[in-house]
């Protein structure tokens, strides 16, 4: 069971992980090779996506983990930020002098991670510290397929979805 202090809204997923790793071992003398982390905000997968994200972290021994990601439907290279001064102030500007300026066709391919699978060794979780460690694998998805239920329009989509009324 988790303690309560691992159990509040606040709590990072990182000591909870790590809480759990240390019980499986002290009481079942157990170490997962892999462990999958999927979030209850992203109601809807299929079990292939599952085995195939385990699978390619697997595959991958330098990965440290993968986290599940689809391409924005807003780029980041037409984001801004509204500056001290009250101007826009591109947060892209470091990658070239007026992103916002660029075609669609020419911008770079982005992801964003979108909580639907995230797979972890162990090791990255205990020894790191870390819920990703520094070399993450991409579990490329179709945006179309995600939903990330984080407001209550989130929620509104899901429920369509289940009913097949979107």
């Amino acid at each position: 069971m988790r303690p309560d202090a691992l159990a509040g809204d606040t709590v990072l997923d990182l000591p909870v992980f790590q809480h759990v790793l240390r019980e499986l071992l002290e009481r079942e003398g157990y170490m997962p090779d892999i462990v999958v982390h999927l979030r209850p905000t992203a109601p809807f997968r299929k079990p292939g996506w599952i085995d195939s994200a385990v699978e390619r972290l697997s595959a991958n021994s330098e990965a440290d983990s993968l986290r599940s990601v689809s391409m924005p439907a807003q780029h980041p290279y037409r984001v801004f930020r509204v500056g001290s001064n009250g101007y826009l102030d591109p947060i892209m500007k470091h990658e070239h002098p007026t992103p916002y300026l660029l075609r669609r066709q020419d911008l770079p391919d982005m992801y964003y991670y979108n909580c639907v699978i995230d797979v972890t060794r162990p090791s990255t979780i205990m020894n790191m510290n870390s819920m990703t460690g520094n070399k993450i694998l991409p579990f490329i998805m179709n945006a179309d397929e995600v939903i990330d239920v984080d407001s209550p329009r989130d929620l509104t989509i899901a429920r369509l979805l289940m009913e097949g009324s979107l």
